[in-house]
């Protein structure tokens, strides 16, 4: 009787294991969240778990709950990837900040020795280095690339200011005596040598030409002297060494540089930021370049379109739009004066206090 009734239990549970209708349990749907990725700098491409998409920032993707990788990548700041962990609730927000892309290496050196402190450097990609220095007398020094003086001319005023070299070699030359008095926009060949006067201000009359930069094609752009008070940033374009039209910035810039490819104005005032317009004096956009507003400030634009900043210590490089490239310390060469970008962008900085010109070689 024992022996049946163990039977009959033992074929019950094989029966009632055999006889389950609802089969294994079927996993849990993923859960989908709305994951939002935001910016500084915004427009950065989102890329998800290795993989770019078509969506910047901010943007929205439908991200599975767990553990992913978000990557962004932008010009001039530092490639970021964080591991983040998605909980699957319906909205998620993720706030990134990059921080700025360190500057390439460079290799300091003192290329020009010089007999007083320089005031202004200009170059072009392929054409001479020139290099203004001193007061009362002041003189225009021609340097081939690789460091050879091409010629020397006295310029025998109390104050000189700002180049501008043209792709052919010549240079413009502006030049203002106290408290602008006599300002003129000289012409000179790559060997410094006198070519003309483009103007010729006088005492009391305008334009008093300050900061000149070359433009398009025969253009050249000339930013009113602010040493008068002007408040209105008057901009004169030259072509073929005439006068051909006036625009108004309507600030008190102190500085200009140009990109002729792109056709802007980048401005420098006596604050920290950079101001740029059209070539025919559209205001575009501005930006924060972090240079010190009590310092004097230089600007330029080097053949790629990018453009260089410097302040009496550092140096700080730009995309046109803005986004940063990278910044060094200008080194010890008392205070900078002056800035230029050959073709192969090599940066020469003057040395006010050491009297030279140094060059910053990626």
């Amino acid at each position: 009787m024992k022996s049946r009734t163990a039977t009959l239990l033992t074929l019950g549970l094989l029966i009632a294991g055999c006889s389950s209708k609802s089969g294994p349990t079927a996993p849990p749907a993923a859960q989908v969240t709305q994951l939002t990725v935001k910016s500084t700098p915004p427009s950065v491409i989102i890329v998800l778990d290795g993989t770019a998409g078509t969506i910047g920032t901010p943007g929205t993707l439908r991200v599975p709950a767990g553990h992913h990788t978000v990557g962004l990548n932008a010009l001039g700041y530092r490639d970021t990837t964080l591991s983040v962990t998605v909980s699957g609730a319906p909205f998620e927000t993720l706030s990134v900040v990059l921080g700025p892309r360190p500057a390439t290496p460079r290799t300091y050196s003192v290329w020009q020795t010089l007999a007083n402190y320089p005031i202004g450097i200009a170059t072009t990609s392929s054409g001479p280095v020139f290099v203004t220095i001193g007061s009362a007398p002041s003189a225009l020094l021609s340097f081939a690339p690789a460091g050879n003086l091409l010629g020397e001319t006295s310029l025998g005023i109390e104050y000189a200011t700002n180049l501008a070299a043209t792709p052919g070699g010549d240079v413009y030359f502006a030049r203002v005596g106290s408290q602008g008095v006599n300002a003129t926009l000289d012409r000179y060949d790559s060997n410094a040598n006198y070519v003309r006067t483009i103007l010729y201000s006088g005492f009391g009359t305008w334009p008093s030409p300050a900061c000149p930069a070359i433009g398009t094609g025969d253009s050249l752009f000339v930013l009113e002297g602010w040493d008068h008070g002007s408040s209105t940033g008057e901009v004169w374009r030259f072509v073929n060494d005439g006068t051909a039209g006036m625009w108004r910035a309507g600030r008190n810039f102190k500085r200009l540089a140009i990109d002729p490819t792109a056709r802007r104005c980048y401005f420098l005032n006596a604050a920290d930021t950079v101001f740029v317009f059209s070539t025919g004096g559209q205001p575009l956009s501005s930006w924060p370049t972090g240079l010190s507003p009590l310092s004097n400030c230089y600007i330029t634009v080097a053949p790629d379109g990018t453009v260089y900043v410097a302040d009496q210590g550092a140096i700080r490089h730009f995309a046109g739009s803005g986004a940063s490239l990278g910044m060094w310390m200008a080194g010890s060469v008392g205070g900078v004066s002056g800035i230029a970008v050959d073709g192969a962008g090599q940066v020469y900085v003057g040395g006010y206090g050491t009297m030279n010109v140094v060059r910053y070689v990626p």
